[in-house]
């Protein structure tokens, strides 16, 4: 019987949250943007996108 351990699995995706949404440019910016603020309140670091150099 085989036992894996958490910090032996590797993946090639990045960790984090993926959105996909369908609206204007405008309402997405919007919303990301108020997304992010209030998730580093949440949270208490800030949050950012990998576009912005956060890993």
């Amino acid at each position: 019987m085989r036992k894996y351990i958490a910090n032996e699995v590797n993946s090639v995706e990045p960790s984090g949250l993926s959105f996909y949404a369908e609206m204007n440019h405008n309402d997405w910016s919007s919303w990301i943007e108020r997304f992010k603020l209030e998730a580093t309140k949440v949270v208490g670091f800030e949050v950012g996108e990998p576009e912005d150099g956060f890993i």
